[in-house]
């Protein structure tokens, strides 16, 4: 009786264990995950970039939501909140788009403090800092226009209509 009582338990485990490792993680409701497509503006601020995450994690922002170091968000001086912002490791290479959430940083002569998840994709979470290059994501329109600006795109002309 204890053998068979046993063995239901550990298949009982095992089950749950399988489907634990299978299934996939339902997003919180009302967090909406961050498009990582960006049309980067061509003006970029180059500086140094910190994280954070345990200390804050859970905590309130200026924004009013709650921060979540495993979310892709950023605290910035003056870019307004909700603001997609595309950040580049000068060093590797690697990108990821933000969404701005906080202000700050703080500490001085820095420029951006991105969550962790965020380092973590930007590959200097041991180091605690990088040398980062930010632009601002732009809608179609703006990108559009900015591209106009630099004589880039020919400006969309409406045939004139001929007169009788």
């Amino acid at each position: 009786m204890k053998m068979t009582i046993l063995t239901l338990i550990a298949v009982a485990g095992f089950a749950a264990t399988a489907q634990a490792a299978t299934h996939k993680p339902v997003p919180k409701p009302g967090i909406k995950p961050i498009n990582q497509s960006c049309r980067a503006s061509k003006q970029a601020s180059s500086g140094t970039a910190s994280w954070y995450g345990f200390e804050l994690h859970g905590q309130r922002m200026a924004d009013g939501g709650r921060f979540d170091m495993l979310a892709l968000t950023a605290a910035h001086r003056t870019l307004p909140f909700g603001t997609r912002v595309q950040v580049k490791n000068s060093r590797n290479g690697k990108m990821v788009v933000v969404r701005i959430t906080d202000r700050g940083p703080y500490a001085q002569g820095r420029i951006i403090d991105v969550s962790k998840e965020a380092a973590r994709k930007l590959n200097f979470v041991a180091n605690g800092t990088a040398v980062v290059e930010i632009r601002k994501c732009l809608s179609k329109a703006a990108y559009e226009k900015e591209q106009r600006n630099e004589g880039h795109v020919q400006p969309r002309v409406k045939p004139r209509k001929k007169k009788n």
